[in-house]
């Protein structure tokens, strides 16, 4: 197995230098681990790195729930409703999401009516 890397040097942008060396280290650890066939305290970093990887998702997550579904009572209904069918279930009901972007687009846009048949078309 052979590892090569190249580091070639970037004029004035020591960020591009820093985010090749960010990414060459799980590159070199991975490379590392398959060389050797796995060893304890990889196996650790790696178990690491997968809770931290968690935790920033989880992280986001929160934050984007807290700007878009806290202020709105139809938005925070469809997502502890559509939230509570997917834990039950444990998979994702398709037509449970479908319905929830139809209800909320009738809630926030209803159709105009101008003396002529509704009609609901998903194309523009």
């Amino acid at each position: 197995m052979t590892i090569r890397l190249t580091c070639r040097p970037v004029r004035r942008a020591p960020g591009a230098i820093c985010r090749a060396k960010a990414t060459d280290r799980p590159v070199i650890l991975a490379a590392l681990y398959l060389w050797f066939g796995g060893l304890t305290w990889m196996q650790g970093a790696f178990y690491g790195i997968g809770a931290a990887v968690i935790a920033i998702i989880g992280r986001s997550v929160w934050k984007l729930v807290k700007m878009t579904v806290a202020k709105d009572r139809l938005l925070r209904t469809i997502f502890f409703v559509s939230g509570i069918a997917t834990a039950s279930t444990e998979s994702e009901v398709v037509w449970l999401f479908i319905g929830s972007g139809l209800l909320t687009m009738l809630v926030k846009a209803p159709p105009k009516l101008a003396g002529r048949a509704m009609s609901l078309s998903l194309m523009p």
